[in-house]
């Protein structure tokens, strides 16, 4: 995933306070739920593990835990983390190219 991508993926879900289903975000993103799960899973905290990415975390290296995703009641649904409210705000105040 490049840098714009992941800017990209934690503005929208920014526009979500208390996150967003999976469907929702993949129709903003304008991508296939497929898609939208392989953008998620690197921005974990443990992004093959706890959600449902898998067991173990890529690579054997944790993520940097920007985005949360969770079996809700409605359905999967994502969220920033603290960290990725963090993130972003350094994304927007950096220099563009």
């Amino acid at each position: 995933m490049s840098l714009p991508e992941a800017a990209q993926l934690l503005a929208v879900l920014a526009e979500y306070p208390q996150g967003a289903s999976l469907p929702r975000l993949a129709k903003r993103l304008g991508v296939r739920a497929s898609t939208l799960m392989r953008l998620l899973a690197p921005l974990g905290e443990d992004p093959l593990g706890g959600n449902p990415l898998g067991d173990s975390p890529q690579g054997g290296m944790p993520g940097p835990g920007w985005v949360a995703v969770r079996d809700t009641p409605g359905g999967w649904t994502a969220c920033l983390t603290e960290a990725g409210r963090q993130a972003l705000a350094q994304a927007r105040q950096a220099p563009g190219p």
